[in-house]
Formats: structure tokens, sequence, C-alpha cells
């Protein structure tokens, strides 16, 4: 539909907030509030954003939103009660993440959202997106054209709208293999670090790097590895000057700078002359949306070319989940992705060990494999994916046993609350399928199961039984016990007579183990009948199977005791 000009108001609340105004070049301008998350001084967002309004010469009054997305729709209310705001335009996924409520419950305003990579347009929304997959195939080309036969390529998520940029860098790249990774957070700098450094020690000398902020990591393993950086978005190499010496800053070598003059222009002339909500508008090479030297002529778009973008990431797309091991599952400084609960879970943005390190207490005699099942942190839920799990197993080795199989269990449990406060827990019988003969179990996360994770876990096993403890609970030999969990997870369509939503998606899961004071006991609030062995990884998952793993084994001693784990079994 069409905007309506007007002028609304809202309750004014008290905020500190930095708000200015420029000389308006027209009547339209002033009516234009521009929000974004951070300040001037960001040189990866809000001071992009300022100096490209600035350089347009538009007046359009600006609102920096800063870092507590709690303050954002206060501040942008406040601001609309003042009067004569008649256009809200935010810019970044940030910005709207905090936004995306207040948006959804406005009904007497419009709003332009530029670069956010909106999966779902509201009516009272008109999307500006830089062209995707133009975007991508920029990046591509220019990696091509250094000559590299390894690229690699970085984005902040892996979803429907990367996809398009990288069906993009695809087109691009030439005939180079390429290596993808995403960082699943919006920063996440040491994470980012990690992935390059991988990227560059299996080969490749070239990264196109779109991750904003994470970036700085990128360009700390480009320097270690001998590799180079091509930027998306924001121009790298400005942006770092003041946190990174020359040497590191030369390994950028160009990229591909998004145009925010030419967006704050397109904005100016949408607000004076009105436009379409409900839909998204594409700023396009040919219209200068990229700062580059390169054209971007017959690009083909993801959803003309479906089969197209299949065949290409067969092609290209080097295949390495098979290269993670349980060495790190539990040591690592982050997770693949984030779990949606509670920062007070001291779990939730990595893994840990149990108490002593993860080493049975004195005198237990008991374990058990669990895993969870979240949706991922700053994630929608989708209506008809699945999340199918199997080969659900718990060993244990001493010195003396080997590796020994405790369980392969049914992997069947309930939907816990996220943060498991007093263990409360639902079943949602509708939204999950248990396939007991095949030890399978289907599940789906969906808006009825806000707040809640599914947790399967497997039986008590009693290892006095089993041949590892003596009746005292102590290990035999006094040789020290150690744990491995394991399981498969991938996604599925729920209802193959639906339309699929699979490739919107987003979750995550992990695996772990208890132990218990003694087979037979019940959780108490105390912690006094289990506690943790581990709490593994978080792991993506994806429409391929992926293994989670969970091992309290130290990394220092990882290959001497896993030498000989009959891991395809």
């Amino acid at each position: 539909m069409k905007i309506t000009k007007f002028l609304a108001a809202a309750l004014s609340l008290i905020l500190v907030v930095s708000v200015c105004s420029c000389s308006p070049k027209n009547e339209a301008d002033a009516k234009v509030l521009l929000c974004y998350a951070g300040d001037s001084n960001d040189e990866f967002g809000g001071g992009v954003y300022a100096a490209a309004k600035d350089e347009a010469k538009c007046g359009f009054k600006t609102l920096e939103l800063g870092k507590n997305a709690d303050n954002y729709r206060r501040a942008v209310e406040e601001e609309i009660a003042k009067g004569g705001i008649e256009t809200v335009a935010i810019v970044g996924k940030e910005a709207y993440n905090g936004l995306s409520g207040y948006v959804k419950s406005f009904k007497g305003m419009n709003f332009i959202v530029l670069d956010a990579a909106l999966r779902e347009v509201r009516e009272n929304v008109c999307a500006l997106e830089f062209q995707p997959e133009e975007y991508g195939y920029l990046g591509g080309r220019a990696i091509a054209e250094s000559g590299a036969q390894k690229a690699g390529y970085v984005s902040v998520y892996e979803n429907g709208f990367d996809n398009r940029v990288l069906y993009g860098f695809l087109q691009g790249v030439g005939n180079a293999s390429v290596s993808v990774k995403h960082i699943e957070e919006q920063t996440n700098v040491v994470k980012a670090e990690d992935y390059a450094s991988s990227v560059y020690q299996n080969g490749v000398t070239a990264i196109f790097d779109t991750s904003g902020r994470s970036a700085l990591g990128s360009l700390d393993a480009a320097k270690k590895n001998g590799g180079t950086i091509y930027f998306g978005g924001v121009n790298l190499k400005n942006a770092a000057k003041e946190s990174k010496d020359d040497a590191t800053l030369e390994t950028v070598r160009g990229g591909i700078e998004k145009n925010y003059v030419e967006a704050m222009n397109t904005i100016r002339d949408m607000a004076k002359n009105g436009f379409e909500t409900g839909t998204t508008k594409y700023l396009s090479a040919k219209d200068d949306a990229f700062i580059c030297d390169m054209s971007a002529e017959n690009v083909k778009y993801l959803s003309d070319n479906p089969q197209d973008f299949e065949r290409l990431s067969d092609e290209k797309i080097a295949k390495d989940d098979s290269a993670y091991t349980p060495k790190h599952s539990v040591d690592s400084a982050y997770h693949e992705a984030v779990p949606s609960c509670a920062d007070t879970n001291d779990w939730k943005y990595h893994p840990r060990a149990g108490s002593g390190n993860g080493n049975k207490p004195l005198g237990w005699k008991g374990v058990g494999i669990w895993s969870t099942i979240y949706l991922q942190n700053g994630q929608n839920p989708v209506s008809n994916t699945g999340i199918e799990f199997q080969n659900m197993k718990i060993w244990a080795y001493t010195k003396s046993s080997g590796w020994v199989l405790l369980e392969h269990a049914n992997p069947k449990g309930a939907f816990y609350d996220e943060n498991f406060g007093n263990d409360a827990h639902k079943n949602f019988m509708s939204n999950s399928i248990n396939y007991a003969e095949e030890k399978r179990t289907r599940i789906k996360l969906d808006y009825a199961t806000l707040g809640y994770n599914y947790h399967p876990f497997g039986s008590q096993i009693d290892l006095v039984e089993m041949g590892l403890l003596n009746q005292d609970g102590s290990v035999k030999n006094n040789e020290t016990l150690y744990i491995l969990s394991e399981m498969d997870i991938r996604l599925c369509v729920w209802d193959a007579s639906q339309p699929s939503d699979i490739d919107e998606a987003k979750y995550v899961a992990n695996i772990g183990a208890d132990w218990w004071r003694e087979k037979g006991l019940q959780w108490t609030p105390d912690w006094n009948s289990n506690k943790d062995v581990c709490v593994g990884q978080f792991r993506t998952i994806t429409q391929d199977w992926k293994r989670l793993y969970m091992t309290n084994v130290p990394s220092a001693i990882y290959e001497e005791i896993f030498k000989d784990f009959p891991f395809n079994q």
C-alpha cells in the first residue's frame, strides 16, 4: 500500500539519547527520523551511516540508539511524540532487531528498513536492500581477479538472504574452490579469527569477509597465516586503522563497499515521493549501490535458479564437517551458535566442564547421557521444519577397559523450560514423534514451544554393573574414568504437503552427560543426586547430518585416549 502522510503522537518518556538535526535540503527531509544502533563513533555502523547522511546533505533527524536494545522503543517513541515525523528509517540488523516488536505493533507509522536482510517484510515496512546476488558476485570477482585458486567466504548468519549473497559469490569466483564459514553471532571476533585461520590453513589464500566487526578477527588470522582479505560492506581498512598496525592492514587487498550515500539519497526520494510498503526495494550496481571498479552484469538471481545454486554449491563448496572431533567439545571458547536462553546460564556462550573438571565425584556410581535442542539466540522459530536425531550413544574409558559402549539410547525426553527453572517441562504431544525401534526422534520447536528446549536423555547406567567401578564407587585399578557422549542431528521438513521453510530454520543443539550418585535417583534442587559431567559445545543444526560430541578427556591427552576409538561404529 502507499504511504499515508500524517503526524503521529506517542507518550513522552524520559530517556537520554543523542539526537541531532541538520538544516534540511527540503521539507521532506525534516520529516524523516533516521535510527541506528550505537553512535557516530562506531566505524562499523553508526559512524558510517552518519557520515553518509552528511555527505548526501540529508536533513534527517538522527537518533543514535546506543547499545541497549531495551531502550530503543522508548527512544523512538520520545522522538515521534515531539511531532513532525512521518517516516522512520531504521538502518542495520542490530537496530531492527531491537525495534522489530515496536514496528509490528505501531499501526500509524510507515518504516523504511535499510540493510537488515529481513526474512519477513511487514505490511508497514519497505525493506531497502543492497542487491545481494550482485554484492556477492562482485566479491567473488575480486577474488577471482587476484588469481586465488582456493577462496574463503565468511559471513554472519547462514539463512535465505545470505544464500543469495553466496550464490552471487559462487558465480563470480570463477574456478576457485570455496570454504564457507558463518559466525552465527552478530559479533564474535575470537570465533572469526579461529574460523579464518582454519580456512587459511586448508590452503585458502583470499577471503571475502562480510561479517562486519567480526572481520577484525579475520584480519588477525590473515596476518598470522599469510593470507589476504577482501571486505564486504564497510571499508575494513578504514574501519580498522585505529586498532590494527600497518602490517595487518596490508592484508586487506580490496573489497566491495556498500554505498550508503546512495542509500540515503534513496531514502530521501522515498520520503518525498511516497513508497510501497510490504515490499523490498533493491539498490543495484547499475545505480551505484556498490563502490568498486567492476560491473555486475548477467548475474543470476537465486529465486529464478535454485537448482543452479545447488549445483554450484556441490561443485565448489568444500565439505569440512568430517574434521569435527570431540577434542575441543568442552574447552572451546565459543559455541557454533548461541542457544536462546537467559544470560545467567554459565554455558550459554561457551561449553564448560562440570565440577571437578568433569571427573566423577567420589563414590558416585551412575552416569546418563542427555542432549538439549534450542531455538538459536535472536532468531524466530519456523512452523514446518522438524529436527531429527539418532545414534545417541554414551561411552566410557579406562586404561584397563579401553572404550566401552554403555548405551545406545532411544533419544526421548520432554520439552523443558529453556532455563530449566524448577525442572519444569511439558510434552507438546503434537510436536514430537519417537520411533522407538529405530532409536530415532523427530521434534518441532515452533511458536507453540517458545520458551522451551527439547531435552532427550538416556537411561541411568550403573557403572559397577558395567564392571568399571568397585562396589564402593571407586574406579578399578585406581584409574581415571572418561566419558564420551555423541548423537547425530539434522533439520527435516515436518509436513511435506505444506510449504517448506527449512532454509530459514535456525536451531542449535549440544550433548552432555550427568554423573548420578546411584542408579534410580531423581533430580533434586540441591543437585545432590546428579551433576554435570560436562556441557558440550552447541552446534548449528543443518539439513546435513552433523554429530554432537562431549568428552571430559583433556585436549592435552586427546590423541592418546582416542587413538582406538571406533568413530565409524
